[in-house]
């Protein structure tokens, strides 16, 4: 595989898994039973575009009947709003990964509370890690070609 660049993120991914301790993650979060019931049996569909000429960023997720954007440029914080409603100090930062990947790190602050969540960009499957006061998760997403 060849070395990747930022602009290879871009692109559209459905979740094709969760770890099972995902509803775990989000009780610890505090998310309430009707959000956790709609996140853990709702496919979530992620689209990320980039914006060139303002070197910024756009990530839409949507869950079930929700749907969130934020927009952020690498290095800089930004103002989030999360699924559950959360707001938060956002930062997004670019990090070392193995040959032929990419690896951007989330960090999402809010009422002195932090959760790091680490995307971890391959050929056609995107793996994120969300950390939370000693509870760890992942879900995979697969790319969906360009039609």
């Amino acid at each position: 595989m060849t070395s990747k660049s930022l602009a290879d993120i871009v692109g559209n991914y459905n979740m094709v898994s969760h770890s099972d301790n995902f509803e775990d993650y989000l009780k610890k979060l505090d998310v309430n039973f009707l959000i956790r019931k709609v996140v853990m049996n709702s496919n979530t569909f992620v689209e990320i575009t980039h914006e060139q000429h303002e070197d910024k960023y756009t990530q839409k997720q949507k869950v079930g009947p929700k749907t969130v954007v934020f927009s952020y440029k690498l290095g800089v914080p930004f103002d989030e709003e999360t699924l559950d409603g959360r707001k938060c100090k956002s930062l997004m930062i670019s990090i070392p990964a193995k040959e032929g990947e990419l690896a951007v790190q989330h960090e999402q602050n809010w009422k002195g509370k932090k959760v790091t969540i680490t995307y971890e960009f391959r050929e056609d499957t995107v793996t994120t890690t969300f950390k939370f006061e000693g509870v760890t998760v992942s879900q995979v997403y697969k790319r969906i070609p360009n039609q």
